[in-house]
């Protein structure tokens, strides 16, 4: 996916943007409430489509949940849930549950 200017505005000096997670904010309807969501070497941020942005470094990250979901999703897909300082979390879609949780915890240097 690529950057929105509010992602690329928020990359901090010394970060390497990874990979972009959600690109909301995109859709009106029954899609728009997904957030933007991007992932940094150090740490992961979003914006809701409330406005509220949330920034978590690895080293306050307290959980990656797998959420499956949905009547047509079945275990592969569902929403990720990044659990942050007291209790606020990043939630997104995913297609690949595993893999995308994985690859935030690989990234981050996480291990629960």
């Amino acid at each position: 996916m690529k950057a929105s200017k509010y992602i690329l505005s928020n990359i901090q000096p010394g970060e390497t943007l990874v990979r972009v997670l959600s690109m909301g904010g995109l859709t009106k309807g029954w899609f728009s409430d997904i957030p933007e969501v991007a992932l940094t070497d150090k740490r992961i941020f979003a914006r809701n489509t409330d406005g509220k942005s949330y920034s978590f470094p690895a080293s306050k990250i307290k959980n990656v949940e797998v959420r499956p979901g949905g009547l047509f999703g079945g275990k592969s897909s569902g929403k990720i849930a990044v659990i942050g300082p007291y209790n606020h979390e990043i939630v997104f879609p995913s297609k690949n549950l595993t893999a995308d949780r994985d690859f935030i915890m690989k990234t981050l240097k996480l291990s629960f």
